[in-house]
């Protein structure tokens, strides 16, 4: 199992290349997967939702928004983003699990 100082390299890398390129969803979506892995769930909900923005229809962004809005508490706002992605990951072992876990 990976421990959270792994992932400062990478958030660090990513913020560079994110600093490049900010306009590119994927990358900030990287960079909010890197800093929920590093522990920073504040600044991972700020990248995930800047990713949304920029790219609302790409299920994957949304799926870990979700993760990062339940990790900050925000249960509502975590069910809202699984709704939006209904069926496109329906077959994605982390949507089933939230799934099971947040909607009836």
């Amino acid at each position: 199992m990976r421990r959270r100082g792994d992932f400062h390299d990478a958030v660090e890398l990513l913020e560079q290349a994110s600093g490049k390129e900010p306009d590119n969803p994927r990358l900030r979506l990287q960079l909010g997967r890197a800093l929920l892995q590093a522990g920073e769930t504040g600044r991972a909900v700020n990248e995930l939702l800047a990713a949304r923005e920029r790219a609302p229809g790409l299920a994957d962004i949304r799926l870990h928004l979700a993760v990062a809005f339940l990790r900050d508490g925000r249960v509502d706002e975590a069910r809202s983003e699984l709704q939006t992605i209904g069926p496109r990951l329906a077959d994605d072992p982390m949507y089933q699990r939230l799934r099971e876990e947040l909607l009836p």
